[in-house]
């Protein structure tokens, strides 16, 4: 895809390798990119790398305390197991552990749309984490996350099976939609490693992904997309996650598919799968707040 506008200006930077003990890389990149600009930035269009030490909701916290605006995007990922090949690519450069971005000013309005676990799909049961750390669930109702884990039938021989597999949705209670996170892995202590942060007071429920609930969440979201859509034309940026993909069994091509036909004629898209979604959601007084998903669609409406 390529995005143009006579009345729009792109500012693209990609920054030196990241770690978990510094932002100055990001802050550095997003000052060089934006100054660039003759126009006031609207929002970024973010794309992460894949680190195994570090989640991607640590580079949000950074891009959003640099900028102040709405952040969307996704983490690489690739086809091999562990995803150890995914890189963030640049001017014909690929990148293992740099952040690349566009920052977008002047005459555009993003509207930003997002789908995850239908609200049937998640048990009513709901529980509030009680102790955590960034993306390590700790505790939850007060006892460790493994033996809440299997109070629910969720575990074998002390192991969470399916890591990946379980959606975890989790309510910030500050007025946003819920988020949804996928369990990477399991510590000795008997923690959950998450895909995004765990915050402390937030309730927690489980939800499960299957083929009718992609399928399902898909026709939604391109729904409302088809309902946003004016006569002045525009572009659509589409990130599924990979979750989802593995969801669909052997029919890998069908939510790609069910998209396309759908829009086919309407506007300009671009569909990926993501290793993490980046979509901001709108809180109590209508405000935007940067928020880091797991097995979600999210979708921009320029």
């Amino acid at each position: 895809m390529v995005l143009t506008g006579d009345d729009v200006e792109f500012g693209a930077a990609v920054s030196g390798p990241l770690s978990s003990e510094q932002d100055a890389p990001l802050c550095e990149m997003y000052g060089a990119a934006s100054k660039r600009l003759r126009k006031e930035p609207v929002f970024i269009i973010a794309f992460m790398p894949l680190l195994y030490n570090t989640g991607g909701e640590v580079f949000l916290d950074i891009l959003n305390n640099a900028s102040g605006l709405p952040v969307f995007g996704t983490i690489a990922v690739d086809h091999t197991k562990d995803y150890h090949e995914a890189k963030v690519i640049f001017n014909g450069k690929a990148y293992g552990d740099s952040l690349s971005m566009i920052i977008v000013s002047g005459g555009v309005s993003p509207k930003f749309l997002i789908a995850s676990v239908s609200d049937e799909r998640a048990l009513k049961q709901n529980a509030i984490i009680t102790g955590s750390h960034g993306n390590i669930l700790k505790e939850v109702n007060g006892i460790p996350a493994v033996q809440y884990m299997e109070s629910l039938g969720l575990t074998k021989d002390g192991q969470i099976e399916g890591p990946g597999t379980i959606p975890f949705i989790v309510d910030y209670n500050d007025g946003t939609k819920p988020v949804v996170r996928a369990i990477f892995a399991q510590t000795p202590e008997g923690y959950a490693v998450c895909g995004g942060a765990m915050p402390v007071n937030s309730t927690l429920s489980i939800g499960s992904l299957d083929y009718n609930d992609v399928m399902e969440t898909s026709g939604k979201i391109i729904g409302e997309v088809t309902e946003g859509l004016s006569s002045r034309g525009g572009a659509l940026l589409l990130f599924s996650c990979v979750g989802r993909n593995y969801a669909l069994g052997l029919r890998t091509g069908d939510e790609m598919e069910k998209i396309s036909h759908s829009l086919d004629g309407k506007i300009p898209f671009v569909m990926a799968y993501s290793g993490g979604e980046i979509c901001p959601l709108y809180d109590r007084g209508d405000k935007l707040k940067n928020r880091f998903h797991n097995d979600t669609i999210i979708a921009c409406l320029l």
